[in-house]
């Protein structure tokens, strides 16, 4: 036979309860105290280190990325906000801002040529050449220019970059005014992967395994945004033919600046 449960054992079984409950909330508070205290001493290490290497941080393009990676890996983002603690302190925020307006206008300024697209490599060159005053001590490397293409991410899907080779450099990178959609981008990659300044219906048809209509559609959007030109002539044995070709990868820098 079952012994019942008495009101003693109950009593007992609450109280355990309580204890336990007052307990666990200490252990949070504590828990609570101690990381606060430890996000204080990161915050003040990390003031004291801004301090100390700002000058590189400013300056140095592999010094700044180890500094970010450095970060990245104690959980901290100071590219989070223009205005935020960590860029207050470590000035690193501002720096990539200042650097993204910067790929924005150096991208629209060309918008005419190659609709907004340009190759990292270009775009770089460019950047170095018409660096701002206060940034002239700076040289700019890759990963700044992705960084600062991660920051403008909030904004919309008007920027960003396309991977077309294992040569970062030969990829592309975008900057339209309305988001660029999948298939423009997989379109824009398949060209880039190909080597090629210009490509024809079917032979996107066969790489990227798509019906005409679609592969039709996305090329008639890169020509309404300016990114392809048509080309219409014959090809080797006197059939006509429809080529299309995009600037971005073939104006590069051999035209000047407006």
């Amino acid at each position: 036979m079952r012994r019942r449960v008495g009101v003693a054992s109950v009593v007992n079984g609450k109280a355990s309860d309580h204890l336990f409950t007052k307990k666990s909330s200490e252990i949070d508070q504590n828990a609570v105290g101690k990381l606060g205290a430890n996000l204080d001493e990161l915050k003040e290490k990390l003031k004291w280190f801004a301090s100390k290497h700002q000058l590189e941080l400013q300056t140095d393009a592999a010094f700044r990325n180890e500094f970010l990676t450095m970060c990245k890996s104690i959980g901290v983002d100071p590219l989070a906000s223009s205005k935020g603690y960590w860029t207050k302190y470590l000035g690193v925020g501002t720096y990539y801002y200042t650097l993204a307006v910067q790929i924005i206008e150096t991208i629209l300024s060309g918008a005419d040529r190659h609709g907004g697209v340009m190759l990292l490599r270009d775009l770089w060159i460019r950047l170095e050449r018409h660096r701002p005053k206060f940034l002239r001590d700076s040289h700019i490397s890759f990963d700044d220019i992705f960084h600062a293409l991660k920051m403008m991410k909030p904004v919309g899907k008007g920027c960003g970059y396309i991977k077309t080779s294992s040569h970062i450099d030969q990829g592309l990178v975008y900057c339209v005014p309305e988001e660029m959609k999948q298939d423009q981008t997989l379109l824009l990659k398949a060209v880039g992967e190909s080597g090629k300044s210009y490509f024809k219906i079917e032979d996107m048809i066969d790489t990227l395994g798509w019906r005409g209509s679609r592969v039709k559609t996305a090329v008639d959007q890169l020509i309404r945004d300016g990114i392809a030109w048509v080309e219409t002539g014959a090809d080797a044995t006197g059939r006509q033919c429809v080529h299309y070709w995009l600037p971005g990868l073939f104006l590069n820098n051999s035209f000047e600046d407006d």
